[in-house]
């Protein structure tokens, strides 16, 4: 998974994200399922921090983390970074 992270112009704008992912992952269905998890995932553990705009990349190996927790290590990881 990548991210990437851009400061907004004022600190006190809510959090933005998007979310991609490519058709290397798999089928119409493995792509909504893991932006489906992905959401699910940041509206229970937090959501991007205020004053950030964030894109999260689902990279080809994510089809095979199709469970939340094994997506948690890496978004824990970037949205401590970012805190």
């Amino acid at each position: 998974m990548l991210a990437i992270a851009r400061k907004r112009p004022a600190p006190d704008l809510v959090g933005r994200l998007g979310i991609t992912v490519t058709k290397k992952v798999g089928n119409a269905v493995v792509r909504n399922r893991i932006r489906r998890l992905l959401r699910e995932w940041l509206r229970t553990n937090g959501w991007v921090p205020t004053g950030w705009d964030m894109v999260l990349v689902a990279k080809d190996s994510a089809a095979r983390q199709l469970h939340p927790s094994d997506f948690a290590p890496d978004l824990t990881k970037i949205l401590r970074h970012l805190s």
